[in-house]
């Protein structure tokens, strides 16, 4: 896994092993809760996720991002951007929910892909229509859909609440919390 500079790794690799219930999760349930008051954000490890597989997703994203703002911009899908590319300052949180202040504009730009029975529709971009890559990317995407499950349940264990708080109001709400591509360097 290539690190970022400041953003903390988070491994699954004991959870996996031994199970959210086991009392050596905890330490790593802490880690995910502070690494998100504290950065907003995080790297994940998983043992159960293809590295070769993963690297060439992260490549095809970062490809992505690197296209020109017009090319990208095709893929916009207003009013609320909840599918497909959302430009750098679109996201405007009212409320910060760590510390209750109001917040700037979100400086990321991200693509947001809705996985599952949802009902947005969106044309999958160009880039990604050659050699199956979007397949490749959705196969992908609902692989680390379980891991994006698995931190929620660490996050609510780190907070000490029941595994099951977060992933819970998720269900029938992917507009709420979904996977997403965001490009951190914006």
């Amino acid at each position: 896994m290539q690190k970022s500079p400041g953003i903390p790794i988070v491994s699954l690799e004991g959870v996996r092993q031994f199970g959210l219930d086991d009392h050596r999760a905890a330490s790593a349930c802490r880690k995910v809760r502070e690494s998100f008051e504290a950065h907003g954000s995080f790297q994940v490890f998983d043992p159960k996720i293809d590295a070769s597989k993963s690297r060439a997703n992260l490549a095809a994203w970062e490809q992505y991002f690197h296209q020109p703002r017009d090319i990208k911009a095709r893929d916009i899908y207003p009013p609320d951007y909840q599918a497909g590319w959302t430009p750098s300052g679109k996201e405007i949180p009212l409320i910060n929910p760590l510390n209750g202040k109001s917040t700037e504009p979100d400086p990321k730009e991200r693509f947001f892909v809705e996985l599952g029975t949802g009902t947005r529709k969106f044309t999958v971009p160009a880039l990604f229509q050659e050699d199956n890559l979007w397949e490749d990317l959705m196969t992908s995407g609902y692989q680390k859909l379980d891991v994006f499950i698995t931190i929620l349940r660490m996050l609510a264990l780190g907070y000490g609440l029941d595994q099951n708080f977060f992933v819970k109001n998720t269900r029938q709400a992917t507009h709420r919390l979904t996977a997403t591509a965001a490009n951190m360097k914006t």
